[in-house]
């Protein structure tokens, strides 16, 4: 039996699209949220992570505070001819001295967050407003880990602080 090689050529290209055929396959969700906003926070960047490592207790004692870490919020296509400015407010739980809570059980440490000027923001007050320009903005602020009591309780920490943005 002769077999021409158009008829061999096919039926091994034929082997090969069934070959891909089961070669897996997948699903692409595809997700957002369009805003009323005249920016939008990055993809990506509206669950931010903040890491202290590992700090001694030594050192936050007596009002002591972490080296600052960087919290900055990313603005993305903004279009300041409809809104130019921009204030956020962050809200947790909080001590009376302003500092952010770190744990149910752990009252000895604070988490402070501060605007670009250095001032401490106060949980669910808006820091002042701040111009925005076409664009990509980076609203800048910082964290600290601070002692407030003696000894300070050692053990891992964590702190959910919610960020709000507010447009004029």
């Amino acid at each position: 039996m002769k077999i021409s090689n158009f008829a061999l050529v096919s039926l091994l290209l034929c082997a090969k699209c069934a070959t891909a055929a089961d070669s897996g396959f997948g699903n692409v969700n595809i997700h957002g949220v369009v805003i009323d906003a005249p920016c939008s926070i990055s993809p990506g960047k509206d669950n931010l992570q903040l890491d202290f490592g590992q700090l001694s207790a030594a050192a936050l004692q007596n009002g002591h505070e972490s080296e600052p870490v960087d919290l900055d919020i990313e603005l993305a296509r903004c279009s300041a001819d409809i809104q130019n400015k921009v204030r956020v407010t962050f809200k947790g739980t909080a001590f009376s001295d302003g500092l952010f809570s770190v744990a149910e059980n752990n009252s000895s440490l604070g988490i402070a967050i501060r605007d670009h000027f250095g001032q401490q923001v106060i949980n669910g007050q808006p820091v002042a407003w701040q111009r925005i320009n076409d664009g990509d903005n980076v609203l800048h602020f910082t964290s600290v880990l601070k002692g407030r009591a003696s000894p300070v309780i050692t053990g891992p920490f964590q702190a959910q602080v919610l960020f709000y943005i507010e447009y004029n």
